[in-house]
């Protein structure tokens, strides 16, 4: 729980959580996220998160100290009188006051800026260094930090009103826009909309005078009003992240008219981009046996507790994987990526347990976008170290490619079809379909707009996963940032139900449970990969590949001697422990709770006990007086009892 969203949220503000350490929104839609409820703003802010607060509908002056705010600030209070109120101090010494406008008058966000002409744009009227946060806006809270420097409150007030002094000034500095009478598919400005507009614009291509600037400009509006967003809205978000990077940047009004221009001459409606249909579907045939609804509402006492639990009963992997989801399984270069799907793939299409949790079998369709040939080489040793997968196992042969267009629809089709077959050759119940990889099987779409992952995610993987009730995995890489998150946009992440994912730091590689719908989340095992000859060519040249060999990894060693020790004590005291997170006797809680000065969490003592049983350490059946039990097996074949570990 986040103390600090949840004191905002006690105020009426609306909040939601921000990157750690930075000042954009951690995941898209943040604006339909924001809640003013606190315990729901606790749970959603994670603790140690920078919190964001939604300015709709308040009047945030953002004081800058660095352009001169401060003094600009004092010279409004010398116009008239502003009363106490909430006020933060940002992390570099600037100032957030929070007002209300009066009888629910609504602004627009805007800032400061000074052309390169010298001329000046005011946010209030004359006076620099002052910006607006309002509607379409966001502010950082207390509670976060940026470069290391936190945001703290320094005014412990009410909201108070705005004075209307500084409201005159705003209005003269923004004057009231009439709408446009333009033609639109829906309803526009939703916050969803607006932030897939503005997501679009921090990364367009700036306007060059002299290069063809102004039809680019136009060609900017018209795309961010194919999302859903009226001439007025779009004028506002190309000024606030894609007016600066412009040579020279627009005069505001100007920009204004050159986006009721483009609005007026489109030959197409707003909002052409912004429907479910925008995704195309296949014919009917793609959906054969899919229901067809009788209702559209449902009520809580038509809740089954049975359904639910034969629902998690019939999960591909427990507490992972389900059918008709979508997970994500991602890492850096070279650190095994292709080899753990692999390996994880071969687990499901033989139904065998994988990393202690239960498999119920489901037929694999492989789409291998890339190196083909070390994709063979790479199944032919899984024959050899995990057993044949008897049919279940397959991969697509023909090249997949899911980008926007007719050549992406018909590939959607053959996936289909090839799972189709598949499942009725096997007499499986559910597929898993694997893309490997994800950069591969949308070439030619950008991997940062949140439009194209959305339309592969609801577009493509979404009707394959309807047609043939199939779970789609797609393997992924890291970005460029430091902390190793996903490539491209954070959409993926959000619309993912599963997200696995490789860390290979300092030589270690470990795999990690980032993401779990409906399940525990947490380093899974380590791992190395573990090179084997396949034969030899006629030149005497070796033909290898490599396997997942588990193990456990340096940061989890020193917890599992830890763990050991402490489960050999309590055993020799005549104790029965159970790795079952639920039951009262659990292993991983005992150790924590007798581990002395020990610094390890109960987390910790969970994973290192899975990576044991999982790793170089066996785990054998044994009859205990009756009962089956199991018991770790070291190398120097002494043995540890571990009653109920199932």
């Amino acid at each position: 729980m986040n103390p600090h969203a949840m004191a905002l949220a006690m105020r009426g503000l609306r909040v939601f959580p921000l990157a750690r350490g930075e000042k954009f929104p951690a995941e898209s839609g943040w604006q339909a996220a924001a809640t003013a409820d606190p315990i729901d703003a606790g749970e959603q802010v994670p603790d140690g998160a920078n919190v964001g607060v939604s300015t709709d509908g308040l009047f945030v002056l953002d004081v800058d100290s660095g352009k001169g705010g401060l003094d600009a600030l004092e010279q409004l209070r010398v116009l008239g009188n502003i009363p106490e109120t909430f006020t933060v101090r940002s992390a570099r010494g600037g100032l957030h006051l929070y007002f209300r406008p009066r009888d629910g008058e609504r602004f627009r966000s805007r800032a400061y800026r000074k052309m390169p002409d010298g001329r000046e744009l005011f946010a209030i009227n004359g006076f620099p260094g002052v910006d607006v946060r309002a509607d379409g806006g966001l502010t950082v809270g207390p509670g976060s930090t940026f470069d290391g420097r936190p945001y703290e409150i320094e005014t412990d007030a009410e909201i108070a009103e705005l004075p209307e002094f500084i409201a005159e000034r705003a209005r003269a500095a923004a004057p009231q826009i009439v709408p446009s009478a333009v033609t639109a598919t829906g309803p526009v400005d939703e916050p969803g909309t607006i932030h897939r507009a503005t997501v679009y614009l921090m990364s367009a291509a700036p306007a060059v005078e002299g290069s063809g600037g102004d039809p680019h400009t136009i060609a900017v509006a018209n795309r961010v009003m194919d999302f859903g967003i009226s001439p007025e809205t779009c004028a506002q978000l190309m000024l606030e992240h894609w007016n600066d990077r412009c040579s020279p940047p627009w005069d505001a009004d100007r920009l204004l008219y050159k986006c009721q221009s483009a609005a007026k001459s489109r030959q197409e409606p707003i909002g052409r981009a912004n429907h479910d249909d925008a995704f195309p579907t296949l014919e009917p045939v793609a959906y054969e046996g899919a229901p067809i609804p009788s209702k559209l509402l449902r009520f809580p006492e038509e809740i089954s507790i049975p359904a639910l639990i034969a629902a998690q009963e019939n999960d591909i992997v427990k507490n992972l994987l389900a059918p008709g989801d979508f997970s994500v399984l991602y890492g850096p270069s070279g650190a095994g990526k292709s080899f753990v799907a692999l390996w994880l793939a071969y687990h499901v299409a033989q139904g065998k347990p994988w990393l202690g949790r239960r498999v119920n079998r489901a037929a694999v369709l492989y789409i291998c976008a890339e190196a083909e040939r070390a994709f063979q080489k790479r199944v032919q040793l899984a024959e050899q170290i995990y057993g044949s997968a008897g049919g279940w196992f397959a991969w697509l042969a023909v090249p997949a490619w899911l980008a926007r267009g007719q050549q992406g629809d018909e590939s959607v089709r053959q996936i289909v079809a090839a799972a189709k077959e598949l499942k009725e050759a096997t007499g499986a119940e559910n597929v898993v379909v694997v893309f490997d990889t994800l950069a591969q099987v949308m070439a030619g779409e950008d991997e940062n707009s949140v439009e194209a992952m959305m339309f592969f995610v609801k577009g493509r993987a979404g009707v394959i996963s309807r047609a043939v009730n199939a779970h789609a995995m797609v393997v992924h890489h890291t970005g460029k940032s430091k902390d190793g998150s996903m490539r491209g946009s954070s959409a993926l992440f959000g619309a993912s139900d599963a997200v696995l994912k490789l860390d290979a730091r300092d030589g270690a590689k470990t795999l990690i449970a980032q993401k779990v719908k409906d399940g525990p989340e947490g380093p899974l095992c380590g791992f190395s990969l573990a090179p084997q000859i396949l034969a030899y060519d006629g030149d005497g040249e070796p033909v290898s590949s490599c396997y997942v060999a588990v193990g456990t990894n340096p940061a989890l060693q020193k917890c599992a001697s830890a763990a050991l020790e402490i489960i050999s004590a309590a055993i020799a005291t005549g104790a029965v422990l159970s790795t079952r997170p639920r039951a009262q006797n659990y292993a991983a809680k005992y150790c924590y709770d007798n581990q002395g000065n020990l610094p390890y969490s109960e987390a910790e003592y969970a994973s290192a006990l899975l990576a044991l049983l999982a790793g170089p350490l066996a785990a054998e059946k044994y009859d205990n007086k009756g009962r089956e039990a199991w018991r770790i097996v070291f190398r120097d074949n002494s043995k540890i009892d571990l009653p109920d570990v199932n």
